[in-house]
């Protein structure tokens, strides 16, 4: 019963991390409540259920019927998923668990504009640091990331201090791991698909999911 609650809560938390993605910083999170996007009807309580309440519309709308993008469900397995192997200590630790978190949510913003706000990195990252030493890594990314701020480089200073935010958490040879695996993926990327630029985030985010597998 106790891994079944781990899955709901860590797809209610997807759920919000969805509302986050969709909504902000243009509008409110809170205000107006969950609704479609094309009848604009409210949602009911038993329509905000993660998952279950879009597998049992179809993926439509309960009212007009419109198609409903399966990505918002999507986080919410993925957050569930997470949830449940933390609670069951497998492969995650909780700290892994918010790193993924964060990572996920940023991921989602960069995909959409290749940019994320800045209130978001800067909160998740002012949580850690009560908790982690500063070291001389993470200052480098926080330079960096400053100077790209000022001259704009290959890489965009969102990716920079997404790395400092690993860097505070992880060690060297984790980070080192991240960006060189994720620079490998996002090149592939690039060749295949023939574009000359690419969300680079959501490479780092898989690849930080795939080592803390492995590492376990």
């Amino acid at each position: 019963m106790i891994p079944i609650l781990f899955f709901c809560l860590g797809a209610s938390l997807g759920s919000f991390m969805g509302v986050i993605w969709d909504r902000f910083p243009e509008n409110s999170i809170i205000w107006p409540p969950s609704h479609c996007d094309n009848c604009k009807h409210s949602l009911k309580a038993q329509q905000l259920i993660p998952i279950f309440s879009v597998l049992m519309t179809g993926f439509k709308c309960a009212f007009c019927k419109q198609r409903v993008s399966p990505v918002y469900s999507l986080i919410e397995l993925v957050m569930g998923l997470i949830f449940w192997c933390a609670q069951q200590h497998l492969f995650l630790s909780w700290i892994d668990v918010y790193m993924i978190s964060i990572s996920i949510l940023l991921s989602l913003y960069d995909m959409k504009t290749q940019s994320y706000p800045f209130i978001i990195w800067i909160f998740s990252f002012m949580i850690l640091l009560p908790f982690y030493e500063w070291n001389l890594l993470v200052f480098f990314f926080l330079l960096i990331a400053l100077l790209c701020t000022i001259w704009p480089a290959v890489i965009g200073n969102g990716d920079l201090l997404y790395l400092a935010s690993i860097a505070l958490v992880y060690d060297l040879k984790m980070t080192l791991w991240i960006i060189q695996i994720a620079s490998i993926l996002g090149l592939a990327f690039c060749l295949v698909q023939k574009k000359r630029k690419i969300p680079f985030l959501p490479f780092l985010s898989l690849t930080l999911l795939v080592l803390l597998c492995l590492k376990h």
